[in-house]
């Protein structure tokens, strides 16, 4: 009588690891769709299997799925409560989703567990910055920077809490940790400056950040002059050109875009760089004075567009939706103006306005009109404002084109523009 002997069952963790790695593997080529795909077969055989619940959360969040990104992350905790890596990974979620205390408890955990891993410290960091305690913010930084000294992103968010106490000396110091610089020097053969005697030679300062960095650090370019700049060209954003000729003391303005305006200059400059290198100080910033201007005939042409009577309010209610903290500078409609009764505006920046313009043809205002729609305001003592996250520490100086202006800040932001944060 013949005998079946059945083979061994293979084993399901092996199989699980095995299509895990293969995940990884299409995880790392970008593939996010394949990579998922073969998690949750993983999970199928091993759903107690911690690391893929762990990637299946990271593409959750770089698919905006908020709600999975947050059931993944706590299924890999749940499971593998004893690896930092995974309450570091969710530490950085929650902080990230503007939930400072959940994400501070987190990162404590993550920290019991490895307090030699300087990215702990890091986002235990971030959390004690973004709950409201500096103090132990810095501490934690610091910690982080004495456990690894040459880390980047320690330094750069050491910076920006730094900068917003007025400490700037050090904080410029550290704000040359920016994680673009190293893309931008790529793009020019100049050697950079680094603060050596100007001797006369010709400086090009490259704009970078967004527009309103652009705007606000602009006002250092000038004072090359007074450092011993003998030439000092600008290289800004393409939709800021007009708004920035005839800066004081700057001699010419060019387009990022330009190769021709990459090759001017003896020493380039990051625009951002200028406040350090110039030994910028509070008490010693440029003061708020007006250092652009707008096309006077622009100005003439808004003003027969606005209302002759009345305290006007010009309100910049809208930005690009592709940035970061959106959510928290853009207001959805105006909707929320309605218990103030009846008012007239001119809308500039609104998206339907702009989606409306694009759709008829008609040319969507720059910021240099917008800038003369704002001295036309500023005529009747109307302020101008501009609704956002506070990103920007320790140097708003003031408004840039001479009249009133102030901000609207979300009374609970999510995290802070740009601060790092450490995933495994």
């Amino acid at each position: 009588m013949a005998i079946l002997i059945q083979p061994p069952a293979a084993d399901p963790r092996a199989a699980a690891e095995s299509l895990f790695a293969e995940g990884c593997a299409r995880q790392a080529a970008g593939d996010a769709a394949a990579a998922a795909r073969l998690f949750r077969e993983a999970l199928f055989l091993h759903p107690t299997l911690a690391e893929a619940w762990a990637n299946l959360a990271l593409l959750a969040e770089a698919g905006s799925d908020w709600p999975e990104a947050e059931a993944c992350h706590h299924r890999a905790v749940t499971y593998a409560p004893e690896l930092h890596q995974q309450w570091l990974n969710l530490g950085a979620f929650l902080l990230d989703r503007a939930r400072p205390e959940e994400g501070r408890q987190a990162c404590e955990q993550a920290a019991a567990l490895a307090p030699d891993a300087p990215e702990v410290w890091l986002n235990l960091g971030v959390a004690h910055l973004c709950g409201g305690s500096p103090d132990a913010a810095e501490r934690c930084l610091r910690l982080a920077l004495a456990l690894r000294p040459d880390y980047a992103a320690a330094r750069f968010n050491l910076a920006y809490l730094l900068l917003g106490q007025g400490r700037w000396q050090e904080g410029w110091a550290c704000y040359e940790s920016r994680p673009w610089l190293r893309g931008l020097a790529a793009h020019f053969a100049q050697p950079r400056w680094q603060g050596e005697p100007l001797a006369g030679r010709h400086v090009l300062v490259v704009a970078e950040g967004g527009l309103g960095d652009a705007i606000h650090f602009v006002r250092f370019a000038g004072r090359l002059k007074a450092a011993g700049a003998g030439r000092v060209s600008l290289l800004c954003h393409p939709p800021l050109l007009r708004l920035f000729q005839g800066l004081p003391n700057v001699d010419a303005v060019a387009s990022l875009g330009e190769a021709q305006g990459r090759t001017e200059g003896q020493l380039w400059v990051p625009l951002m760089s200028l406040p350090g290198l110039l030994d910028c100080r509070p008490d010693q910033a440029p003061s708020p004075f007006s250092y652009l201007s707008a096309d006077p005939v622009a100005g003439d042409r808004w003003q027969a567009r606005l209302p002759q009577v009345g305290r006007r309010v010009g309100l910049a209610w809208q930005g690009n939706p592709a940035f970061e903290n959106d959510s928290q500078r853009s207001l959805a409609d105006l909707a929320v103006l309605a218990p103030l009764g009846g008012y007239s505006r001119a809308d500039l920046g609104g998206r339907a306005e702009r989606s409306r313009r694009r759709s008829t043809g008609a040319a969507s205002p720059g910021p240099d009109q917008c800038g003369a729609l704002a001295g036309r305001h500023g005529g009747n003592g109307g302020p101008a404002l501009s609704t956002g996250p506070a990103d920007h520490r320790g140097y708003r100086r003031g408004p840039s084109g001479g009249g009133p202006g102030a901000a609207l800040l979300a009374a609970a932001a999510p995290l802070p523009r740009g601060l790092a944060l450490g995933r495994r």
